[in-house]
């Protein structure tokens, strides 16, 4: 990150700032917007949590799940915390305006993240051979949600198996319970309102 490239950043950081600022006013102040959205698609709190939902679709409903704020969280969400987004209601409406404030929380990060550092050089580190017999978890925050990968090793070290399991795996059920009781009409919306991946792939 060069000082120029730094201030680069920081010119399409303020320019996205601007814009989201007046489309996100006129989404939110819509009355045919707040109309289609809210208590459309609704999941309460106990349902999310008992479906074990993750990420965007249970910040929705009110749980604070983000692997980037886990106390043990590595750099560089250990030492600069992002800003911890939830919206209470369960609904389409409450997934489009978490969606919104996690946008400008993302660009303030940005922000911060520059004023902290703002020039670095990447760390190159050599790889070390891995341990035998082994199961390493690792879990990291995608943009739906959090992403688990499971490595194995077998006697030599060698790779034996690796897994990923993607949120919208987990979210699908939320999915099929939020448009129970809706409108056919209403399906388009809380399908796209949870944005899940078809093939399973949000790596």
């Amino acid at each position: 990150m060069t000082p120029e490239l730094a201030a680069k950043v920081r010119a399409s950081v303020a320019l996205l700032q601007d814009d989201l600022a007046i489309i996100n006013a006129h989404f939110c102040a819509s009355r045919t917007v707040q109309h289609r959205l809210k208590e459309v698609g609704t999941l309460t709190r106990t349902q999310a949590s008992e479906l074990g939902l993750v990420g965007m679709a249970a910040r929705s409903c009110g749980i604070a799940m983000d692997a980037r704020l886990a106390p043990d969280a590595l750099p560089p969400y250990g030492t600069l915390r992002p800003e911890g987004v939830v919206e209470p209601s369960g609904d389409c409406w409450a997934r489009g305006v978490l969606r919104i404030r996690e946008m400008d929380a993302s660009l303030a990060w940005v922000v911060r993240a520059l004023e902290a550092q703002p020039t670095w050089e990447p760390v190159r580190t050599t790889p070390v051979p891995l341990k035998e017999n082994s199961l390493a978890i690792a879990v990291c925050e995608g943009w739906r949600g959090e992403v688990v990968h499971g490595v194995e090793t077998g006697p030599t070290g060698a790779l034996r198996s690796y897994r990923v399991q993607d949120p919208s795996l987990r979210n699908w059920f939320g999915l099929a319970l939020a448009v129970r009781n809706n409108e056919i009409s209403d399906f388009p919306i809380c399908n796209k309102s949870f944005d899940l991946s078809y093939c399973g792939n949000d790596l």
